[in-house]
């Protein structure tokens, strides 16, 4: 008599193999939706307190904003996105030892991590920290070289440092990555402008 494989039929009847296969389906299906449930409002929650910190950012009440981002590390203990925001409200509320040590566990968690790169070197460049802003904004068009930004600001960088044709090369890339970033092209025309100018005045 041949060994029955699993899932096979246990009696004789035809069909019988296919029902039994369609329960186990049934009952994979319904063991999997609660932790699908779970995971759900899971995200949704750390959401819904991650744009409730973004508005207390925005209206200047940052310390509430880590209050509510340090919630969102209850749920995520993981998350470089609340990491992030906490970096960055304390940067606002000038503890820089604080927002040191967020941007650094945020990077630390999440190397490949654009938003991560990209604020800390916003964070960088205030500071008028060019060798950190540099690295920083490096980092994040390794990670994305499309990211918002990133080329834009890596230009001031070397604006900052007299560098002006790498600038205007940053600059460019940013119009090419993202043709409506407005500030980018009034920089790079007003830069051109600027150079037309001081050579036609013999400067």
């Amino acid at each position: 008599m041949p060994r029955r494989s699993f899932g096979t039929p246990l009696c004789g009847l035809k069909g019988r193999g296919m029902f039994y296969r369609i329960g186990w389906v049934i009952l994979l299906l319904f063991a999997a939706v609660p932790w699908a449930v779970l995971f759900f409002m899971h995200d949704t929650r750390f959401d819904g307190l991650d744009r409730r910190a973004h508005q207390l950012l925005d209206d200047g009440k940052y310390l509430e904003a880590v209050d509510v981002w340090e919630k969102g590390l209850d749920v995520d203990p993981r998350s470089v996105r609340a990491r992030v925001g906490i970096a960055v409200a304390y940067s606002y509320a000038d503890r820089d030892d604080l927002a040191e040590k967020y941007f650094a566990e945020a990077v630390e968690l999440g190397p490949k991590s654009p938003l991560a790169w990209h604020e800390y070197g916003l964070y960088k460049l205030r500071k008028d920290d060019l060798d950190g802003a540099e690295k920083a904004f490096k980092k994040t068009i390794e990670a994305d070289p499309s990211w918002y930004g990133a080329h834009y600001h890596l230009g001031l960088v070397y604006e900052k440092r007299g560098m002006m044709e790498l600038a205007k090369s940053e600059w460019v890339r940013e119009l090419n990555a993202n043709p409506a970033h407005a500030v980018a092209m009034l920089r790079l025309r007003k830069v051109t402008a600027d150079e037309k100018l001081a050579k036609a005045s013999g400067g």
